[in-house]
């Protein structure tokens, strides 16, 4: 396949306001050089200096395949358009340029990579503004490895590497930019990092959640401040709601969730189910159990088995039951495990999918005195 990546040009939000900003895009300014550089290189990527595009100094893999994207840089735009990238361009680019009323300062700094992630080639892009990462791009599907290790990798049509020259000189407080996908193939899904492997490296993602009593059966009992619930027989006296489970004792979390989080239930009693959801599962009815819809993914843990159920399809899993579930989430790349918590991480299961909409945690207590808690994470 090929990729055509765009880097838009960097728009920079100014102290004194929009208007401002439009005022400084409209002077006229004369560039005297221009030089983009790879880090690793000592000779330059595209040099332009006494109005001419110079070759002196051009390291010889870039001949013939860098150009301006305005010839004139007219605003202060000094894009330019690599053609023909592959895997040994991979590296950080830097723009430097110089003009009557500049010195010679640096514009910004790209990074461009290529990674193998679960057997895919990926192509990379970040940003970097004064060696900190404005933002992550994300990735694109450039090829996938073929039997020997080897991998077919094509030639990625074009990409523009952007930047304005007012973006520096203008004493920008922010700046926006964005990625697009003209021609290629992009994931449904951004293909997943490795997943941690230890405790500790899954704590680095932990999220405090919290029940919300506005989704909460009437027979279920709150208690630690909303981090504990027991299904109980005595119905409570929660207010009427719309976000409410009404025939299944069953709660969600208050926290929406998104990108890579972390959280672990303790559960105690005979039957829990550990699950995460979309806000929008139904509230009523054996279709909004948790499990028995394509909104919903549990693990029902009793005392002498696991399964995991999806839209009503039951897996049942080997192993040994477990009283701590840790569930792991990164929505980005439409990863969710479940793990069993003692000395070691064990992988319970682990679905690959494409979220649609942020996750809530959930339970599902299938009997009275069925106790779940979401544990406190340091």
């Amino acid at each position: 396949c090929e990729v055509r990546l765009f880097i838009f040009r960097s728009f920079c939000s100014l102290v004194t306001g929009a208007e401002a900003m439009k005022d400084l895009f409209s002077i006229s300014v004369t560039i005297a050089a221009l030089e983009w550089t790879r880090t690793d290189l000592g000779t330059y990527v595209f040099l332009y200096r006494d109005g001419h595009f110079d070759t002196s100094y051009q390291n010889p893999s870039f001949e013939n395949r860098v150009e301006l994207e305005d010839r004139h840089m007219r605003n202060g735009d000094l894009s330019v358009i690599l053609r023909n990238v592959t895997r040994s361009d991979s590296g950080t680019y830097e723009c430097r340029f110089s003009g009557a009323a500049y010195r010679r300062r640096r514009a910004n700094t790209v990074a461009m990579m290529f990674r193998v992630v679960a057997g895919w080639l990926l192509l990379c892009c970040e940003w970097l503004q004064g060696g900190c990462y404005c933002f992550l791009s994300g990735c694109w599907v450039v090829a996938m490895a073929l039997l020997d290790g080897c991998y077919d990798v094509p030639l990625v049509a074009g990409w523009l590497l952007c930047h304005c020259c007012y973006g520096v000189s203008g004493g920008c407080y922010g700046c926006l930019g964005g990625f697009q996908i003209s021609t290629g193939t992009k994931p449904d899904a951004l293909l997943p990092q490795p997943e941690p492997r230890t405790r500790d490296d899954f704590l680095q993602y932990s999220r405090q959640i919290t029940l919300d009593p506005n989704t909460a059966h009437r027979e279920l009992l709150l208690s630690d401040w909303n981090r504990k619930a027991t299904r109980v027989k005595a119905q409570q006296s929660y207010s009427r709601h719309p976000q409410r489970f009404t025939e299944h004792c069953q709660v969600l979390s208050t926290e929406s969730l998104t990108g890579r989080c972390y959280w672990e239930v303790e559960w105690r009693g005979w039957r829990v189910s550990v699950a995460a959801a979309y806000q929008d599962v139904s509230r009523t009815g054996d279709d909004g159990i948790f499990g028995n819809n394509d909104k919903s993914w549990a693990l029902e843990c009793d005392r002498n088995s696991l399964e995991f159920i999806h839209n009503r399809k039951e897996t049942p899993i080997r192993g040994r039951v477990s009283f701590r579930i840790g569930v792991y989430l990164d929505h980005g790349a439409g990863v969710l495990s479940f793990y069993s918590v003692s000395e070691t991480m064990t992988l319970l299961h682990s679905v690959q999918t494409t979220f649609t909409q942020p996750l809530h945690a959930g339970i599902y207590f299938h009997y009275h005195g069925a106790i779940a808690e979401f544990c406190e994470l340091k």
